[in-house]
């Protein structure tokens, strides 16, 4: 899950999931100069959402769980063309519930 510039040059939320191949999908064209994301699982399906105000939640995509019990998470930021970017990570969370909607992201 990541916001990224796409080819014609619009900020988009971008989700990419990889089970032998990937399947790169685009989403929505994002204008605000920052987004919230979040993960949530229930154990059996994994929820991906980003936020603008931190209270109307997107979803982004909607999958099953089939992770391995340990399970490794990880932020970076990436500029593989141009001169770089400026990224900001803020109020990294990681809390044992799961949302209680996974439509709305709640």
């Amino acid at each position: 899950m990541a916001m990224e510039r796409d080819e014609r040059g619009r900020v988009r939320i971008v989700s990419v999931r990889t089970n032998d191949t990937s399947d790169d999908n685009n989403h929505d064209v994002v204008t605000a100069p920052n987004v919230w994301m979040k993960i949530s699982s229930d154990t059996k399906t994994v929820g991906f959402y980003y936020s603008t105000d931190q209270k109307s939640w997107q979803l982004i995509r909607l999958f099953k769980n089939d992770y391995p019990q340990k399970l490794w998470v990880g932020v970076s930021a990436q500029s593989p063309q141009g001169k770089g970017s400026v990224t900001q990570f803020r109020d990294l969370t990681l809390t044992k519930t799961s949302i209680s909607d996974f439509r709305l992201g709640l």
